[in-house]
């Protein structure tokens, strides 16, 4: 019976956090003067983390890029595709005409059913 209840919150709490994803940025006021970019007018860094809970390939809850912070169902958004348009979509929305620098990492953990994380990062320039 321990043993259940001991899975049973795992379970839960994979749950919980399966589905999440934010959006954070850094206004060139941050850079403390200094120069981030070779070229242009910077205009904020942005960094993008996504993660989800994966059943061999396919994904069960993932976070939302439509909604930062919501869960979505049975739609892959932890991966390099979404989180590049997502980041892209920021930065032209705030101004920007390309983004510098653009870096992504992506991990996983577990076996059949799995963790995946992926982050993504650049600077927004004009």
């Amino acid at each position: 019976m321990k043993k259940k209840i001991v899975a049973l919150g795992v379970g839960l709490a994979a749950l919980v956090f399966a589905g999440c994803s934010s959006i954070q940025t850094a206004s060139p006021s941050n850079f403390n003067g200094m120069r981030v970019v070779p070229s242009g007018t910077p205009v904020q860094h942005i960094s993008a983390t996504c993660n989800g809970l994966y059943f061999f390939i396919w994904p069960l809850i993932t976070g939302s890029i439509e909604n930062p912070g919501l869960p979505t169902v049975l739609k892959d958004t932890a991966n390099p595709t979404e989180l590049t348009d997502w980041v892209t979509k920021h930065a032209r929305k705030n101004g920007a005409s390309r983004v510098l620098d653009l870096t992504t990492s992506f991990s996983s953990v577990g076996f059949i059913f799995y963790m995946k994380q992926g982050c993504i990062s650049g600077t927004a320039v004009k």
